[in-house]
C-alpha cells in the first residue's frame, strides 16, 4: 500500500487524518471506496484500531463484497464489511438473540406481528 503514489491529495488528507470520524463526499467513479479501504487499511495497521472491531457499512451485497476484495487486497483481514440490512441484522441480533436467529421469513413473520 503506497498512499503517496496511489492516492491523489485529497484521498490521502482523507486516509492519514487523525483517528476518528472521516465524511468522504464525491460523486460516482471519484475513488471513495479506495479512500475508505485505505482509511481502513491505515488505521489497523498502525495499531489505531484491531481489524475485528471494524465494520464498513455499505448498500448493496455487491458493494460489500468489493470492500473486502480489496481490504484483502491490501493485507488486511478481519473487518466486517456488510450491507446496511445485514449489518442492522447483526446488531439485533446481539439485543434479541431469540428473534435475529430465527429461520428464514421468522423476521419477517415477527414484524408482522408487531403490526
Amino acid at each position: 500500500m503506497d498512499v503517496e503514489r496511489d492516492l491523489d491529495p485529497e484521498q490521502r488528507a482523507a486516509v492519514t487524518a487523525p483517528r476518528g470520524p472521516v465524511c468522504v463526499l464525491a460523486g460516482a467513479g471519484t475513488g471513495k471506496t479506495r479512500t475508505i479501504t485505505y482509511r481502513i487499511a491505515h488505521l489497523v495497521r498502525s495499531g489505531h484500531v484491531a481489524p475485528s472491531a471494524v465494520l464498513a457499512v455499505t448498500f448493496t451485497a455487491r458493494a460489500a463484497g468489493e470492500m473486502r476484495a480489496r481490504l484483502r487486497k491490501l493485507g488486511v483481514e478481519g473487518p466486517q464489511a456488510l450491507t446496511f440490512h445485514a449489518g442492522a441484522l447483526r446488531q439485533w441480533g446481539n439485543f434479541c438473540p431469540g428473534i435475529a436467529a430465527a429461520p428464514p421469513g421468522g423476521v419477517c413473520r415477527v414484524k408482522c406481528a408487531l403490526r
